[in-house]
């Protein structure tokens, strides 16, 4: 018995010692402003607002329409010393003014008091695939975080936008981290607060290049490692080391082999593998029915669809689970004619792909390798232009 306990003792510490020489932890910088990549879409989110016609009456009596939303800077409990005197979230108002003009007010000091903070007419744009931080109004909001064991005040820069063809307002905060792998300088981008349980790394310094979500992969020569999450106390980036070989990786991102999968076509209820495509290029667009603009692109891909050598390139629609009804007249209103598959519950395409926006597009080769993530249909049609993939 005491052999045996030994023997488990051992294996414990073997399996423990493992776990941790697989993993890599890099030091990260955290700085304050804007950064390479910092005002990418994915950056932004949408806030909803919420009518408050008590708590904040008597400190905004000159407005009508109140409405205020709370948002998070970052996670009850996320710092090492949290208690509920920090102030992790911040307030805005929408307000009417007496001339009917809609005004942003952000309470800037954090004081749950908007009596000292200004009124703003809201900047508005149209739906664009990168918002411009130089066209959103920005405010710097004070909020509480740890540092050595004490409360310390930090601000953070807030830009909020009104986005006018999906109704609501956007919002993004300057921050973002830099860490060191192998010599090679990784940029790494919150996709919605200073948690950074959702974030974006980018391996160059061009700016609006794809960034690579946690849980996808860094490649060091031939060893391929996982973005697992950062520790925002300890300040590090963790990756795992994988027990695979980079050609037999599969992820959705350019350089690797494309996930697989193997669905029902919507239209002729056959089946369709992407392994069975190797040969062709394939086009593929990830969407959903209450992406907008998705919606607004199905279109131009039925023109692209329409004069492409099917022979040599295979297009492939994958669409949110929703009503069968509401994607039929989408289907009808869009003229979508080329294949296309439902993602759902049961075959989990887009959690295979970790897709964390829309639409998502890949252009894979005919070797299975994705060459191309995130474009545009004006970007696709150069493509295969260039490709001689158009009849």
């Amino acid at each position: 018995m005491k052999k045996l306990f030994s023997f488990l003792l051992i294996f414990c510490a073997i399996t423990a010692n493992y776990a941790q020489t697989n993993e890599l932890k890099l030091p990260v910088v955290f700085h304050s402003d804007r950064g390479n990549h910092s005002n990418s879409y994915h950056g932004l989110q949408g806030a909803k607002l919420v009518p408050d016609k008590s708590k904040y009456a008597d400190q905004l009596k000159n407005y009508s329409n109140i409405r205020v939303e709370e948002i998070s800077i970052y996670f009850a409990a996320i710092t090492s010393i949290w208690d509920n005197s920090f102030r992790h979230t911040f307030n805005y108002a929408l307000v009417t003014d007496s001339n009917g003009n809609e005004k942003i007010i952000v309470d800037v000091n954090n004081n749950r008091n908007f009596n000292d903070d200004k009124a703003f007419s809201r900047d508005t744009v149209s739906f664009e695939r990168r918002l411009s931080p130089e066209l959103m109004k920005s405010f710097e909001v004070e909020y509480d975080w740890a540092k050595n064991g004490k409360k310390v005040k930090r601000h953070v820069r807030v830009r909020i936008i009104y986005n006018d063809m999906l109704k609501m307002y956007l919002y993004t905060m300057d921050h973002y981290g830099i860490a060191d792998f192998f010599g090679k300088k990784l940029e790494i981008v919150s996709n919605s607060d200073l948690s950074y349980d959702n974030f974006e790394i980018f391996e160059d310094t061009a700016r609006f290049s794809i960034g690579i979500s946690n849980n996808k992969y860094l490649l060091h020569n031939e060893d391929v490692y996982r973005i697992k999450e950062i520790d925002i106390n300890k300040e590090l980036l963790i990756l795992e080391k994988e027990n695979l070989q980079y050609s037999k990786t599969q992820s959705a991102q350019v350089g690797f082999r494309v996930p697989s999968f193997s669905e029902l076509e919507w239209f002729t209820k056959d089946t369709i593998s992407i392994d069975k495509l190797k040969g062709k290029y394939i086009f593929l667009d990830m969407w959903t029915p209450w992406c907008g603009p998705c919606i607004k692109e199905l279109p131009n891909i039925r023109k692209l669809y329409d004069k492409a050598n099917t022979e040599k390139i295979a297009f492939i629609a994958v669409v949110g689970e929703d009503e069968h009804e509401k994607i039929n007249k989408i289907i009808k209103t869009t003229g979508l004619n080329w294949p296309l598959v439902e993602n759902n519950s049961k075959n989990k395409i887009f959690n295979k792909f970790k897709v964390n926006s829309y639409p998502t597009t890949l252009l894979i080769d005919p070797n299975g390798i994705i060459i191309k993530f995130g474009f545009s249909v004006t970007e696709l049609e150069k493509f295969l232009e260039e490709y001689k993939l158009l009849n």
